[in-house]
């Protein structure tokens, strides 16, 4: 009787250790990988924000490109778009830096729909500054994603 209930404790402390001993290295490989996806949604929420603020540039390109050639009212609705496109990727912004570039470059926004609605050529230069404010800023993000 004592030999029985001995194996029958025996077996149960070999499945257990058994069980555990093919259970832990599973819940590490699981927690691992779930670290890992945690950090890459991070760097894939980066990457979509940083691909938003590109196609800000571009539209404020496209802005600059409207206003040099002296096409004012193409450049006025542009801008508008423009503006209101900063102002809604703003609402969004996570990141302080983006932030920040985002309300100086909103911060332009009555100053150049001015400039445009009277065809002035100094316009031009406002939003220059603006385009320099997205070159520092997207050299700013490759040198900390480079560290």
């Amino acid at each position: 009787m004592r030999k029985l209930v001995f194996s029958v404790l025996l077996v149960i402390v070999l499945i257990g250790v058994s069980l555990i001993a093919g259970y832990w290295p599973e819940h590490q490989r699981l927690t691992a990988l779930d670290r890992q996806v945690s950090e890459l949604r991070q760097q894939l929420e980066r990457s979509q924000a940083n691909v938003r603020v590109c196609k800000l540039e571009n539209q404020l390109l496209a802005v600059i490109e409207q206003t040099g050639a002296k096409n004012f009212g193409t450049a006025q609705d542009l801008s508008n778009k423009f503006f209101d496109s900063v102002g809604n990727e703003l609402m969004q912004a996570d990141d302080a830096d983006t932030k920040n570039l985002l309300q100086q470059v909103l911060s332009t926004r009555d100053l150049v729909t001015a400039g445009l609605a009277r065809g002035e050529a100094d316009t031009l230069q406002n939003l220059e500054v603006s385009q320099s404010r997205f070159r520092q800023f997207f050299q700013r993000s490759d040198s900390l994603e480079k560290q």
